[in-house]
């Protein structure tokens, strides 16, 4: 069994508890417009429990995230001279029918149309505000550019909300089977790169990127690293050199 098919048994599992910090305003937004508010385009949010009472906060859904680390891959991997499929291209896909999934699907998820396929390696938790009662919001009033004459469109003003610099996000991400301190793993040589850039220069997310919206960097991140020997489950404590 190849390394990237090598979910049958348990070998480690690494967690990651990652503490963000958004350099520059953040709005992922909502696809539909919430019936109590006038702002033409809010940002995502989710319910949950603050001090015991339920709370509409902000929050970066965790496939956000899985997708802007797996595109910021996808770049890192070419830049490496690494080949990394087109998942809308049929030759890729038949090329990797015929020999294996590209190195982003092996730790991302993918590969083939028919049996050399392989699950997500990684997984992503939301990210909530590390104080849920403390984080607000502000809108902004912008106005629409006509892309062919590349000037402002007229009557076309629409108003945004956003989340100022400088709170702290708290997420998790599991690894499952991929050891980060194996130096021969080019699959761990992938995510020690995405986690460095992740923590400098950062990374964009949510809408408005173009702009500068949505920078944010990893601050913090604690790592431990779960394996099983002697039909017992140990638990050690990572230091990760990135």
């Amino acid at each position: 069994m190849s390394s990237w098919q090598d979910f049958a048994e348990l070998k480690c599992l690494i967690d990651l508890d990652i503490t963000l910090l958004n350099e520059t305003s953040l709005r992922v937004g909502c696809r539909e417009t919430r019936k109590t508010t006038v702002i033409d385009n809010p940002v995502e949010r989710k319910t949950i429990i603050v001090n015991g009472k339920k709370k509409e906060i902000p929050y970066i859904p965790g496939s956000t995230l899985k997708g802007c680390m797996r595109s910021l891959a996808e770049r890192i991997a070419k830049s490496w001279g690494w080949w990394v499929c087109n998942p809308f291209s049929h030759e890729d896909k038949e090329r990797e029918d015929l020999e294996e999934p590209c190195i982003v699907c092996k730790v991302f998820g993918g590969g083939g149309s028919r049996s050399k396929r392989v699950a997500s390696h990684v997984s992503f938790s939301d990210a909530y505000p590390e104080r849920p009662e403390e984080v607000i919001t502000t809108t902004r009033t912008r106005t629409a550019i006509d892309r062919v004459l590349g000037s402002v469109r007229s009557g076309a003003l629409f108003t945004v909300e956003e989340i100022p610099p400088g709170f702290r996000w708290k997420f998790s991400m599991r690894i499952t089977n991929i050891d980060l301190s194996d130096s021969s793993d080019d699959r761990a040589k992938l995510l020690k790169a995405l986690l460095k850039w992740l923590s400098d220069p950062g990374i964009h997310v949510g809408s408005l990127k173009s702009v500068g919206y949505g920078l944010v960097k990893m601050i913090e991140v604690k790592a431990h690293r779960y394996t099983i020997v002697d039909g017992e489950l140990r638990k050690e404590t990572l230091t990760l050199n990135i």
